[in-house]
């Protein structure tokens, strides 16, 4: 008995959201820890700084933290490109898949990243941790709605230019939602604000990384998990 195309999509999303996830811990532990323990160093030079885990704790919990990250991203891009399959751009699986892996990097990553950046310890008021996370989930809401929006209009029968009305309807939500819905008022200590662009340039080459990985492994891990007469090419994958 063969397998479902919702069994093959889930199994290759979580092979892509595990992989992702231990290749950007790992990116991170090498490119962007030292930047964070010097931020670390910098913050305890200003006074007392009380940690809940040691920095050693930490580190090991980077991998465990990100390999669930990836995995939960994993889920919901299964259940994604399962729904929206018929529908996505290009003719294999590895087409559609960097399709909608690049329109999850813009619209649940690097936007909304744009609105909220990360942070190094030491920025931002602990105060408002939760403001800011409650913000920043209405906020990918909002953009991952948008995006699927436009893309519906640009897909609808009607006008040619319908995908150029779609595309400047876009552009217009993403101004709205951007300079509308309230931000971050981060205060940064005159010692962390050169560690600052860099930390959160390390931290947007992350999230691309994630998603480029997705994208990327989604195909193969697809076709290592399809029947053996699709898998030679018997025919393309996902609903005729």
């Amino acid at each position: 008995m063969g397998t479902s195309p919702l069994a093959q999509n889930l199994k290759a999303a979580l092979g892509a959201g595990a992989l992702a996830g231990m290749l950007v811990a790992l990116y991170h532990f090498l490119a962007t820890e030292p930047v964070l323990q010097e931020a670390v160093s910098r913050e305890a030079a200003l006074g007392p700084v009380q940690e809940v885990f040691p920095r050693s704790v930490q580190r090991l919990g980077l991998f465990g933290g990100f390999l669930i990250y990836g995995v939960s991203w994993g889920l919901i891009f299964a259940g994604a490109y399962s729904l929206l399959e018929r529908h996505l751009p290009g003719r294999w699986p590895w087409q559609r898949g960097l399709a909608l892996a690049l329109g999850l990097l813009w619209s649940v990553a690097l936007f909304p990243f744009l609105k909220f950046p990360a942070n190094p310890p030491g920025v931002g008021d602990e105060a408002t941790v939760e403001a800011r996370q409650a913000g920043y989930l209405l906020f990918t809401a909002a953009s991952a709605a948008a995006l699927l929006a436009a893309w519906r209009l640009a897909r609808a029968g009607g006008s040619p230019w319908r995908w150029a009305v779609a595309l400047g309807l876009y552009a217009t939500a993403c101004l709205l939602l951007y300079f509308l819905l309230p931000g971050p008022d981060d205060e940064v200590p005159a010692a962390l604000s050169d560690l600052l662009p860099r930390f959160r340039a390390l931290s947007a080459g992350g999230l691309a990384l994630f998603w480029l990985v997705i994208g990327g492994a989604f195909g193969s891990l697809r076709l290592a998990f399809a029947p053996e007469r699709e898998a030679a090419g018997g025919r393309p994958f996902g609903p005729r």
